[in-house]
């Protein structure tokens, strides 16, 4: 799972390194990095899901949701900090 991780922190960074200036930062194009992105990130969620429910016999949707938010919220904050700040 761990190398999955790292695959998926690769696919960002080439969607981010694709949206920079200089066409040499394109490792990949970038409709294939998030392609790459959303499977891989699919795949994860779905193997997490499956290993609550063999687990437990059950999933809790509210559960896992509010985990997604925790982990998320506070790169969506510094995003929307960034972005706000860039902006003046």
């Amino acid at each position: 799972m761990k190398a999955l991780f790292w695959a998926v922190a690769a696919f960002a960074l080439a969607v981010l390194l694709s949206h920079l200036p200089p066409a040499s930062y394109k490792i990949l194009s970038g409709g294939l990095a998030v392609q790459s992105f959303f499977v891989i990130s699919g795949f994860v969620i779905t193997a997490m899901l499956a290993r609550e429910w063999t687990s437990t016999g059950r999933i809790r949707f509210g559960t896992f949701y509010r985990r997604r938010f925790q982990r998320l919220t506070p790169a969506l904050s510094l995003l929307i900090a960034v972005v706000a700040l860039a902006s003046f």
